[in-house]
C-alpha cells in the first residue's frame, strides 16, 4: 500500500478519475416533428395537422427533426426570410421516408411552412419564451404600383399559387401550380369544385404551368405525376374537351421524359 501512494502516477490516475466521474454532460434532446401522411392535399391545415405537433415547445441547444411520413417531397423553411443564418431552417427537399434535422441555438418563437405546400405550417417554440398563440399569418404583398392612375383590385380569393389564366367564351379557368387544379371563375365568383385536378410534380419549376384553347378545346401543360408533390412522369401536355363546368376527355399530345 505504501508502495502505490508513492508512485507519481498515482495522483494523476486519481485525479483524472475524480474529474471524468462528477464531470457535467450537456448531451442535448431530440424532437420528433412528423410530416404527416396525405398533407401535399389541402385540408390539414383545417385543424393544423399537417405536422404533428402543430405547434414544439424545446429548450435551448435541442434539436428538432422533421420525418416525412407523407407519400410526397417536402421542404421545410422559415416563414420570416430576415431570420438570421444561425437560426435560419432550410432543409432542402426532403423525400418520402427521408428527414431534416436542425439544432436551436436561441431562444424565440420560429414559424416554418412547406414552400411546396404553402398551406402547411408549424411552429417550434425555443427557451423561456412565452408564446401567446397569435394566429400564423402568411402575407402575400400586393403588387408595387408605379403608375398612380393604375389600380389594383382583388378580384377572387382562396387561390393557391395561381400562374395562369385562360378565357373560354365567358368563363375564366385559372390554373394553380402546385396543386394541379383548373379553377373555374364564373359571374366574377369563384366556383367551389374544381374543372379539373390533375396529379403533378411540382417542385422548383415543375407542376401546372400552361393553359390555352381554341373555341371549346382546352390545352394544358403540367409535371404529370402519380400524385401531387410525387417524382415526375414525364413534361405532358394534353387535350380536354370544356363542357361549361369541367374538363373532360383527356388526349394526351406530347409527353417529354425526364432522366
Amino acid at each position: 500500500m505504501i508502495e502505490i501512494l508513492k508512485n507519481p502516477y498515482f495522483y494523476s490516475i486519481l485525479f483524472l478519475s475524480i474529474f471524468i466521474f462528477v464531470g457535467p454532460s450537456f448531451a442535448s434532446s431530440e424532437y420528433i416533428v412528423n410530416i404527416e401522411n396525405d398533407s401535399y392535399n389541402l385540408g390539414c391545415e383545417q385543424d393544423n395537422s399537417c405536422f404533428t405537433p402543430y405547434i414544439i415547445k424545446i429548450d435551448i441547444g435541442d434539436k428538432v427533426t422533421w420525418e416525412n411520413t407523407d407519400s410526397a417531397i417536402h421542404v421545410i423553411k422559415n416563414l420570416d426570410d430576415s431570420i438570421e443564418p444561425i437560426n435560419y431552417i432550410e432543409s432542402g427537399l426532403i423525400k418520402s421516408g427521408n428527414s431534416f434535422t436542425k439544432s436551436f441555438v436561441d431562444e424565440g418563437v420560429f414559424l416554418y411552412f412547406c414552400p411546396l405546400h404553402p398551406w402547411m405550417d408549424g411552429i417550434v417554440v425555443v427557451g423561456n419564451v412565452e408564446y401567446t398563440g397569435e394566429k400564423f399569418e402568411k402575407e402575400t404583398p400586393l403588387p408595387i404600383v408605379l403608375d398612380e392612375n393604375y389600380v389594383v383590385e382583388e378580384y377572387v380569393e382562396n387561390l393557391f399559387v395561381p400562374v395562369n389564366m385562360e378565357f373560354v367564351g365567358n368563363d375564366l379557368l385559372v390554373i394553380e401550380k402546385n396543386s394541379g387544379k383548373v379553377l373555374h371563375i364564373k359571374n366574377d365568383k369563384l366556383v367551389d369544385s374544381p374543372a379539373l385536378d390533375v396529379e403533378v410534380s411540382n417542385y422548383g419549376e415543375r407542376g401546372l404551368l400552361g393553359i390555352t384553347s381554341v373555341k371549346n378545346s382546352v390545352f394544358l401543360s403540367f409535371t404529370e405525376s402519380f400524385h401531387d408533390g410525387g417524382l415526375p412522369l414525364g413534361q405532358s401536355v394534353y387535350k380536354y374537351d370544356w363542357n361549361g363546368k369541367t374538363l373532360e376527355n383527356p388526349v394526351l399530345l406530347n409527353q417529354l421524359p425526364f432522366f
